[in-house]
């Protein structure tokens, strides 16, 4: 028989409360018992592992060569040529990596279609380079990917001041819009996982040119743009950026590695090589893990209710 018995479950402030009434077992002057409690908002978890790929910029026009990153000190560590069957690749503009996929992902061109405008979605092999084409994207300029098998994927056209920013589903291979971003130049867009907004650089023509940093919530489709805050030579050109930690992002300047808060303030240079890049991804885990807590209660007498604060 039980000694004890839960009389209701109620939340609070994301924590589940409990009540019980506990019961004095015969025979014996007292007794523990240990209640376990859990939270029902979890908390965030990211790990990121293995290497960092980044995309050769190729002067900004044939680049077509993922580049392996060694994470400890930034060096480059190898490289492949990205190759896809029946055509050939002329650019890769951006890469992403897919955590329910497994799967890394690029935006790119091939020589066969002369039209800037047209470009694929794939799945990339880093370490061989073989492309699998999911779907024609128009103008895609680059993607991200948040804890789903989605991915946000951002349009621009060089002679329209509107980027739109798309929600693709790879299995369905659809694509549905989530809003209009006014920005010219727009170069990256990357997901935080602990605050759930997308990153946004780019060049605001209204601003002189003046690099921008915007965040994007994708499920209420509120902007918050911030003007860069000093840090980089050149620093508008964004050309890579990589999400490490609830408030930092790895971001290149051409050839120049520096580590930028989600405002846009820019620590020190931390790394240098002689090679300009387009993109960063990393393979990671996000997830949420459930944190618990024990009571231990003593009592005396026949029995008695316990409500369990904490």
């Amino acid at each position: 028989m039980k000694n004890y018995q839960l009389l209701s479950k109620t939340e609070k402030n994301g924590l589940i409360v409990n009540f019980f009434n506990i019961n004095k077992p015969q025979n014996t002057d007292h007794f523990c018992l240990n209640l376990r409690l859990y939270y029902k908002n979890m908390s965030r978890v990211f790990k990121r592992s293995g290497s960092i790929y980044a995309v050769d910029d190729g002067d900004y026009d044939d680049g077509t060569k993922i580049i392996e990153i060694d994470p400890a000190d930034y060096s480059v560590i190898g490289d492949v040529s990205a190759t896809v069957e029946g055509q050939t690749i002329s650019r890769i503009l951006d890469i992403a990596y897919n955590q329910v996929a497994k799967k890394f992902y690029i935006i790119y061109r091939v020589e066969e279609i002369e039209s800037d405008q047209i470009r694929f979605l794939g799945t990339v092999n880093v370490k061989t380079g073989v492309v699998k084409k999911v779907m024609m994207v128009d103008w895609a300029a680059s993607i991200t990917c948040g804890p789903d098998r989605f991915i946000y994927l951002q349009m621009a056209d060089a002679n329209d001041p509107d980027s739109i920013l798309y929600k693709v589903d790879p299995r369905r291979k659809t694509r549905k819009e989530i809003l209009q971003m006014q920005s010219r130049d727009s170069v990256r867009v990357r997901y935080n996982f602990h605050d759930d907004l997308i990153y946004h650089w780019s060049i605001d023509d209204e601003e002189d040119d003046i690099g921008i940093i915007t965040s994007i919530n994708p499920r209420t489709k509120e902007l918050n743009k911030l003007i860069f805050i000093s840090g980089t030579d050149n620093n508008e050109r964004i050309n890579g950026a990589l999400y490490l930690s609830k408030n930092s992002f790895l971001i290149a300047n051409d050839d120049k590695f520096f580590l930028t808060t989600r405002k846009g303030e820019n620590g020190p240079q931390i790394a240098s090589i002689n090679q300009s890049f387009d993109g960063f991804a990393q393979a990671f885990r996000a997830f949420t893990e459930t944190p618990l807590r024990s009571k231990r209660v003593i009592t005396f007498g026949n029995s008695r209710t316990v409500r369990n604060n904490f």
